[in-house]
């Protein structure tokens, strides 16, 4: 145990035993990247149609958050889509300069684009302990001074905001389509959703593998 920290709470192992299911915890993401940047990402995305015409204005991109964020996602200059998704540096250029926040923008050559390097620089980290680590706040500083705020306590994906079956429906089929898999994603979303009615759950298998 002692492997995976420095501490171990052995009581942990056996609390709520057969009562807490932890993997009722767990969400679906809704980017490709670190779930620790997921409301850096929201919040950018959401200040972006205030200042989409004045993108080359701005001066500073001032992110506030618990410093367990800078201390993942510190990490200008990545040169690799596997980097990128653990960098607050390159989250926060993708989603401003290119308003998405998809495979492609975590790709090699969404890192290899100069445009989104020299954007990169703009991002100061603001350390606040008093934030919940699922929390953030971006502030775009313009160069003639205005600023434009977005803070988000909890991101979409979270437990707090699930993301809708519409929108794990639309991911399953975008993942089919970036695999350039053979695989028929309505088909597939079809047996899903429908998995408790289902006599026989090893169609899921065939249609995964694209036999179907």
């Amino acid at each position: 145990m002692p492997v995976f920290g420095p501490s171990v709470n052995w009581s942990a192992l056996a609390e709520g035993l057969g009562e807490r299911w932890e993997i009722l915890a767990n969400t679906f993401k809704p980017y490709p990247c670190g779930v620790v940047l997921n409301p850096v990402i929201e919040a950018c995305l959401a200040l972006r149609p205030s200042v989409e015409q004045r993108l080359d204005a701005i001066a500073r991109v001032e992110l506030r958050a618990h410093p367990l964020l800078r201390e993942r996602t510190d990490r200008p200059g990545v040169t690799s889509g596997k980097l990128s998704q653990v960098s607050a540096q390159h989250a926060v250029a993708v989603s401003l300069k290119r308003g998405r926040a998809g495979l492609n923008e975590f790709s090699d050559e969404a890192v290899g684009d100069s445009a989104l390097k020299s954007f990169e620089r703009l991002l100061a980290f603001v350390d606040d302990e008093s934030m919940r680590v699922e929390a953030a706040e971006v502030t775009l500083v313009m160069a003639d001074g205005e600023r434009f705020i977005h803070r988000l306590e909890a991101a979409h994906g979270s437990l707090a905001s699930p993301l809708t079956d519409d929108e794990l429906s639309a991911k399953c089929r975008e993942l089919a389509r970036h695999g350039g898999s053979s695989v028929d994603a309505n088909a597939l979303l079809d047996a899903l959703w429908s998995l408790e009615r289902a006599p026989d759950a090893s169609v899921l298998l065939d249609l995964a593998s694209g036999r179907h």
